[in-house]
């Protein structure tokens, strides 16, 4: 496709546009959805936006940080050579005679500037931002495809990260659920880095959970091995139905289970916190991580008080109401505070 010189201009605007970059890389649902809303309205522009795309996605080389002064000295020899080649003359007075010719090497020359400012404008807004951020609010759940084609499902208040150069080398702080897309013509392993551990696959469904100065890890199905730097068998294979929770704070394992349902742990993918007979100041902490609320408990029976039963993992009014008329417990808010001062 050839573009002509205000689809050129629009091009090379959108080209300083990070929005624009996140959409024609997929590295943001937001920016993806706002492009995709504005090319709808202005399908005129579609060839624009796809030849950017095509310029974002086709350049191969390695990147390296380049120093603004180095730059700026590259283009000012970058001149010198295009003047010594007399494609870019110097200022002087032009004879009438060969003007077109010189209008001809200017037009070369604008072209080739043209060109090499294309080229760093996807330098740096390509290369030097190739970390992925995908993050998700309170009561928030997000769902999406990395490019290696991994499902990953965010829980509420949870980021993940990775380099656009390396799609199944990701970290985690907070809870995701993993559905890793396989590679069998190389094997490649899918790794996911915690505070606490390493989480190394090469197709498999598991849930990863970094709250509580912990890292736990449900394996639903395949099989998967824990990479643990300071524990003293340094890794843990894992089969379907393994819980293991390991703390780098406190050293230690603290849960090593087998024969764990997926709704114990991943029901927040059904918009549902599953409890079964978990102690009330554990339910409580996570409602907490995931509304971006505190409770404190001011009655000393509930410490060992548990909890059975579910409440919604995106509605936070519901959730309050359940704790209230089907948990029976008593509290007000303070502030940003839930008091708990007792129990129905």
């Amino acid at each position: 496709m050839e573009l002509n010189k205000e689809q050129r201009k629009l091009l090379a605007k959108w080209l300083q546009d990070p929005t624009f970059m996140e959409w024609a890389n997929q590295s943001n649902l937001a920016s993806v959805h706002r492009w995709e809303q504005y090319l709808q309205h202005n399908p005129q522009d579609r060839e624009v936006a796809e030849m950017g795309k095509l310029l974002v996605e086709g350049v191969e080389f390695t990147p390296s940080e380049v120093d603004p002064e180095i730059g700026n000295k590259a283009l000012a020899r970058l001149r010198s050579t295009l003047r010594q080649e007399k494609i870019f003359p110097r200022e002087s007075s032009t004879p009438r005679i060969g003007r077109r010719a010189h209008f001809n090497r200017w037009a070369v020359a604008a072209s080739f500037l043209i060109m090499v400012s294309l080229c760093t404008v996807l330098y740096f807004q390509f290369f030097r931002n190739t970390l992925v951020v995908i993050a998700t609010d309170f009561g928030e759940q997000q769902t999406t495809v990395l490019p290696d084609g991994t499902k990953v499902s965010l829980n509420a208040n949870s980021t993940l990260k990775f380099d656009k150069r390396k799609p199944r080398s990701v970290s985690l702080t907070g809870e995701a659920f993993f559905e890793v897309q396989k590679i069998p013509a190389t094997n490649a392993v899918f790794e996911v880095h915690t505070s606490d551990l390493s989480v190394l696959v090469l197709g498999t469904a598991f849930n990863v959970n970094t709250r509580n100065e912990q890292t736990q890890v449900f394996l639903e199905e395949g099989k998967v091995k824990l990479n643990v730097e300071d524990l003293e068998q340094h890794s843990i294979e894992m089969d379907p139905g393994d819980l293991v929770a390991y703390s780098k704070k406190l050293n230690r394992l603290q849960e090593n289970k087998k024969g764990i349902s997926s709704l114990e742990v991943a029901s927040w993918k059904s918009g549902i916190l599953q409890f079964n007979d978990t102690p009330l100041l554990t339910a409580l902490l996570e409602i907490e991580h995931v509304y971006g609320i505190h409770f404190e408990i001011k009655a000393d029976n509930l410490e060992k008080e548990t909890i059975s039963g579910g409440v919604p993992s995106n509605d936070l009014e519901t959730t309050l109401k359940a704790l209230r008329d089907i948990y029976g417990l008593q509290f007000e808010l303070e502030g940003k505070t839930y008091l708990i001062s007792g129990k129905n």
